[in-house]
Formats: C-alpha cells, structure tokens, sequence
C-alpha cells in the first residue's frame, strides 16, 4: 500500500494540470480486503474497505484531461512489483 501510496502522491503532483482525480478498488498482494483509492487536488487516501464480493481485482478511474493509457500505465507499473 505504500508503494501504491507514493506511486499515485508523485504522479498526482507532477501532473496536476491534467489529472485531476483517481478513484477506484485496489488489490495488494497478500492482503485478503480491497482498498479504496480516492485522490483529489492534493488529497490521496488508500483505506481498507472490506472483503472482496468476487476475484479480486483492481479497477482505478483516472479523470483527467488529455490522460493516455501508455501514460497511466506507466504511472502503476513500479506499484506492480
């Protein structure tokens, strides 16, 4: 969670003009509950938000303006290790 923490904190500021939101659930590894991911203006929360209701399975929102996949997945691949 911290790296998934520090990952979205620096990609959110260095692109604040064009991403200005991210929500979602993510799974972490070895963990047994998903975890809420709100992000907003300088705001980012990563919470414990109950068991997962199927297959675990990360789906995050990204709001922006002129966002690119190759860039948001370039923003989670070091989160991914």
């Amino acid at each position: 969670s911290s790296e998934l923490s520090y990952v979205l904190d620096f990609y959110f500021n260095v692109y604040p003009d064009q991403l200005y939101r991210i929500k979602g659930y993510v799974y972490i590894r070895g963990e047994k509950e998903k975890f809420l991911v709100q992000s907003t203006g300088s705001y980012l929360s990563i919470v414990p938000a109950g068991p997962w209701d199927g297959t675990p399975c990360t789906t995050l929102v990204f709001i922006g303006k002129e966002l690119k996949t190759a860039t948001i997945q370039r923003i989670l691949q070091p989160a991914q290790k």
